[in-house]
This record gives C-alpha cells, structure tokens and sequence, in this order.
C-alpha cells in the first residue's frame, strides 16, 4: 500500500512547502497535519487485531451478533418510503422493493423509529411523512405532521478519494502571509454572509451562530480549511495527482423532495461558492497542490502527472478554471440533544444529517461516535 519513494516525496514536499506537521498516527488527535492514512478504501479501516482484515460498522457491530440475535432483521434491497404518524407520534414505517416494484409493506414501532437515511435521503423521507416547510409540502398537497423549515442548511465538500497519504493544511499554511487578512475577513463576514445564505437555514441568527462556532475553528483552532489526497495511479495511470478539496465552506444549499412519489431523488441545491470566501480557499488549495510538486523532494523526479489548471496564472484565471471545471450534508436544527426530532416523538435521526456544519475531516469516526452516543441514549431511556 505505501510501496514506492513517491508517497513519502509527497509528505515531505508538503512539509518543507508549509511547515505542516507529519503526524504518525492519522488518528492521534493532530488533524492539523500530513500524515500516511491505512484506511483508504471509502468507510473502513483495518482491524490490527485480526490480521490487517478491513473492518467496517457491519462486521464490526453487526456479524459478530446477526446470529445471536434473533429480533434483529436486516431487509436489503428494500427502500423505506414513509414514515408513519399519529398525530405527531413515530408509529413506524412503510417500505417496499428499492425498485418501487411489488407490493407496500408497513412495520410497526413498540418504542420508536430511529431514521439513518443520510444527509440526502434523511431529508427527503422527512418531507415525503410530512416534516418539513410546510411551503414545500402545501405545494405537493402533503399533510403537515410537523411544520421545519430547517431541512436546509445542505453544506458539502466535493471531494471524493481515496488515497494513502493525506494532508489537512490550515489557514496560515494555505494563505501564507495573506492568512491574517483572510482571518479578518472571515470575523468580519459572518453577518453578511448569514444573511446572504439565510434561505438555506431556518434562519440568518441561527446560521449566524453556526457561522461564529465555524470561524472560531478556523482562526483560533488550526481547523484544516482543505483536504490534499495524494493519489498514485491518478490522473493518469502511470503518474501521481493531488486530489484536493475545501473543508469547512459557509456556502449552504438545501435538499428538497420534487415529487410525493418516494422513489424520485430529491433537488439537491449545493450552491458551491455562493460565499466567494470559498473560491478563494478552492484557489489557494489549488496553488498549493501546484507548489507541492514544484517543491523538493517532489520536484525534478521523473513521475508523469497532468498538469492541471492555468500555468503560473492570476487568481481570475484560476477562479474561471476552478468554476469551470467543478463538480457536486449537512442539516441544522431538525434534532434536539437526544437526537429527537423537535415537535415529533418516538422519532430520532441518527447519520450525517443532524451536523450543522462540514467536518475538518472524513466523517467515519465522527458517525461512529453519533451512533454510539444514540446508542447510550436510547439505553439510559432519554
């Protein structure tokens, strides 16, 4: 997997360009680092335990158990397609085939429903029971159970992987000495740009408040403001690349079902660089991932790479490039501390789509955690 001089040319090429930290150990708390990541294959990680063998949440928690417990039921191939109300009571769900063929099942809840759709879907299957914008459902003629108007606040990072060696620059590592000019903008930016996005949230105060936690990571906390995958193989199969992409953006979208027929994907409203902060992370990331290769030990060795993006270039050239050339959750304010939906019961969410901002990092660990903390929840009966 780290076979070859190429993977730590790249670490140490990022290091003498800013100054970032080589962590050896990905997971040792330093996110602010460049470090070699074992587990590179989407969501999971190796088990040194048991021989190296992959481990993920469904061998991890799951198989051990499927056997044994025997009120547990894993249904594939089926898509759930509403959930169930009584006033504003969870009484369960109905489901059928993923491919809205057969017939429509319901299955009864004793205690709750605990929904774990994801940041896209979560969204959608709330809209579709009828917990939402009121607006939005009123429009497609569902019945409110539960007027949100918070299923927005959509935030994404447009990257995709994997790789083996990772780097989490922050803000002085990316900008330089144009970093305390940029950390001023930031402090002196979040009303306007709540304003700006206050559409996609329940409201401008409320993104406002995520806006401020959101700043104080990234100007007093070193919260890595891009991700820099370096990839072997890529762009080109004999060459090396540098898959990058922004953390933490204020850019927010929204999710919104088009349709009461389940099986219809939802609008999805990214909004990529509707703040122009954002870009201009998008354009300093990119300038770095070109430094990294013209930067020892990196340059001068004899790897094929694409150069992409403008040669030299001013940041205009770069900003068209970057617009030109992009490709497309989070939600605030549905969940209360218990991960229950505000105004429903007996319903809790539990995936990615109860954070109210991107993390400065992959999201397993943190919906481990998530998931853990549902757990201890539900147990202790709160």
């Amino acid at each position: 997997m780290f076979g070859g001089p190429q993977q730590p040319a790249f670490v140490n090429s990022i290091v003498n360009s800013t100054g970032i930290t080589h962590a050896v150990d990905r997971n040792g708390g330093n996110v602010n680092s460049v470090a070699f990541t074992p587990d590179v294959v989407f969501l999971i990680s190796i088990n040194v335990n048991n021989g190296d063998v992959r481990s993920s949440s469904a061998s991890a928690c799951l198989t051990p158990v499927e056997f044994s417990r025997l009120s547990w039921l894993t249904l594939v191939g089926h898509q759930v397609t509403k959930i169930n109300f009584t006033g504003t009571r969870a009484t369960g769900i109905t489901f059928k085939k993923s491919d809205g063929t057969g017939s429509t099942f319901t299955a009864s809840a004793n205690l709750e429903v605990l929904l774990a759709a994801g940041s896209i879907q979560t969204p959608a299957l709330l809209q579709l029971s009828g917990v939402g914008d009121p607006t939005l459902l009123k429009s497609l003629e569902i019945p409110t159970v539960n007027s949100l108007g918070a299923v927005k606040n959509y935030s994404s990072n447009g990257g995709t992987g994997p790789s083996d060696c990772i780097a989490f620059p922050n803000i002085n590592q990316l900008f330089g000495s144009a970093a305390p000019s940029i950390a001023a903008g930031i402090l002196s930016n979040l009303s306007t740009w709540a304003t700006s996005q206050a559409g996609s949230a329940l409201s401008a105060e409320a993104l406002q408040t995520i806006y401020q936690v959101q700043a104080g990571l990234i100007v007093n906390q070193s919260g890595p403001l891009v991700e820099l995958s370096f990839d072997t193989g890529f762009p080109v199969s004999n060459g090396v690349g540098i898959d990058m992409w922004q953390l933490l953006p204020f850019s927010r979208g929204s999710v919104k079902i088009t349709s009461t027929n389940p099986f219809t994907k939802p609008a999805v409203t990214v909004n990529y660089f509707s703040i122009d902060y954002d870009l201009s992370v998008q354009v300093a990331g990119a300038r770095l991932s070109r430094k990294i290769f013209q930067n020892k030990p990196l340059a001068g060795r004899d790897y094929p790479w694409v150069q992409h993006g403008p040669e030299g270039g001013s940041d205009a050239a770069w900003r068209s490039w970057i617009t030109n050339n992009f490709g497309a959750v989070s939600l605030g304010g549905v969940v209360d501390r218990h991960l229950r939906v505000y105004g429903a019961t007996s319903l809790r969410v539990v995936d990615a789509s109860i954070l109210p901002m991107q993390i400065s990092a992959h999201l397993q660990s943190t919906l481990y955690g998530v998931a853990e903390k549902a757990a201890a929840l539900i147990r202790s009966g709160n």
